[in-house]
């Protein structure tokens, strides 16, 4: 059971305005399946959905677009059919990414693609970097054995590898030496690194653990707290080191379908698989403090990792091109829109 403890007594209300569009970038793809911001702010890679079939596929959906916010640019990288997630670097400006069967690095300078290790296919998933950028984590299946793993970004071994009970499918450092994982059964477990021991386990969600946020400190201390969000339609804010609730910000009738955290830690984005409502909410307090309908089903936002700028994607409602939005807010502690 997930205890819970209500969130502060809001006295005064947030001054805001309403947020305008600030641009709109069209990467002429049918739906957007995941978004990401390079480590410096400036660039961010929209993932195409995957073609279902031979007979389908085209251009748009076999390659991802990079954007440049600061020169408002755009290049697109060929090849990358069935790629699903990209995860940034946390230093440079590349990404890895997998795709038939191969574990790739992409420098979206150059567009050139190098593959790092030949993976098995099935409940395969990249989960993330190690905050040195040296290895990557991935869940991977060897007949009927599923492991969790790190690869070597430049050599493809495996420096350490552990047996998992149920598929991860999303995973944070919290310090350089502790990995948090969540699983599919909705599980959430504590791993030393770089060994992958297993430390700690408690139950997160009641359904898949979906996707982790969490503010930076900026130096090797674990953060404060972390967030979670689920298939069960929960988000919630866990107090480090005890792993307890401390609030639930939304609880869906359907599954969270992206949630991001904005760099300063004080505004979580999210959207559900049900509607076509962009949401936006205080982290300490759990209120609500922008609610938008879009123009599409959203399965992806994503904050800016240097400054209050969000971006949003997803599936048309009625069109046949899904487009992505940018939308800039000021420094300030309040969600009013940059002039």
């Amino acid at each position: 059971m997930i205890i819970t403890t209500p969130a502060p007594t809001i006295t005064k209300p947030i001054e805001q305005k309403p947020p305008e569009l600030f641009r709109t970038f069209l990467p002429r793809v049918p739906e957007v399946s995941a978004l990401s911001w390079s480590s410096d702010g400036q660039f961010f890679v929209v993932t195409p959905v995957p073609s279902q079939t031979a007979d389908s596929r085209s251009r748009d959906s076999q390659r991802v677009h990079v954007f440049d916010s600061k020169q408002e640019s755009q290049t697109s990288i060929d090849d990358f059919d069935g790629c699903g997630r990209l995860f940034f670097h946390p230093h440079d400006l590349v990404f890895c990414s997998f795709m038939s069967g191969q574990l790739s690095i992409t420098d979206i300078t150059s567009k050139k693609t190098k593959t790092v290790a030949p993976l098995p296919l099935g409940p395969t998933s990249i989960l993330c970097w190690t905050p040195e950028g040296e290895r990557i984590v991935v869940c991977t299946q060897e007949s009927s054995t599923l492991y969790l793993q790190s690869i070597s970004r430049r050599s493809g071994s495996i420096p350490a590898r552990t047996e998992i009970s149920s598929i991860a499918t999303s995973a944070f450092f919290s310090r350089p030496d502790e990995l948090i994982v969540g699983f599919v059964d909705g599980s959430i477990s504590q791993y030393s690194y770089p060994a992958l021991e297993k430390l700690y386990t408690f139950q997160g969600h009641t359904g898949t653990v979906s996707a982790f946020v969490f503010a930076p400190t900026g130096n090797d201390s674990p953060p404060p707290f972390f967030i979670s969000s689920g298939s069960d339609g929960c988000i919630c804010v866990w107090e480090y080191g005890s792993f307890t609730v401390v609030r639930v910000i939304a609880k869906s009738s359907a599954a969270i379908s992206s949630m991001s955290l904005s760099h300063n830690g004080e505004f979580i984005a999210y959207t559900s698989a049900d509607n076509q409502t962009l949401e936006i909410a205080q982290t300490f307090t759990g209120a609500s403090v922008y609610s938008q309908q879009t123009e599409s089903v959203v399965n992806a936002v994503s904050w800016n990792p240097k400054s209050l700028k969000l971006i949003y994607g997803g599936k048309p409602v009625h069109s046949s091109k899904a487009n992505v939005h940018l939308v800039v807010f000021n420094e300030e502690r309040r969600l009013n829109l940059d002039g």
